[in-house]
């Protein structure tokens, strides 16, 4: 029976990077993750990611773990990538949605749904507009996964 995503972990939007947060004198530095960071469903090494600076009050939401799930949400196509622990303690843009899932087994269960050919398909079939598409972190969290 299909579960919506929003049973099956934590979802959130990535920050939006502008001046002040890649100022040092802002905050603690964090290495940023972008959608050009994906490819092919693994991540860019941490030395090839942007340095970003933010407020400690701001970034702990933002902050990635080893497990959590980026989902591209801006862009025709979908890009999905499992957040190795080489990453943990990077930060998602404003064009990534951070999925945490509750358990290992709704991790592989994401994992393997969202980076498949009908979860590719799902995940356009929630984009809306027509210059930039786009999926709301509501849509997103209201996905049925088989």
């Amino acid at each position: 029976m299909p579960t919506p995503l929003k049973d099956l972990a934590v979802t959130r939007r990535g920050v939006h990077l502008g001046k002040t947060q890649v100022d040092p004198a802002n905050g603690e530095p964090h290495r940023a993750v972008k959608i050009k960071n994906i490819q092919s469903g693994t991540l860019a090494g941490p030395e090839d990611l942007d340095l970003a600076h933010l407020v400690a009050a701001k970034s702990l939401r933002h902050v990635l773990s080893d497990g959590d799930i980026l989902v591209a949400v801006t862009g025709a196509n979908p890009k999905v990538a499992l957040v190795p622990k080489s990453h943990s303690g990077c930060v998602a843009n404003q064009g990534l949605a951070v999925v945490s899932p509750v358990s290992g087994e709704a991790r592989a269960r994401l994992v393997d749904y969202l980076s498949s050919e009908a979860g590719q398909e799902a995940l356009r079939g929630l984009q809306t507009g027509v210059v930039i598409p786009s999926i709301k972190t509501a849509d997103l969290g209201g996905l049925l996964i088989p």
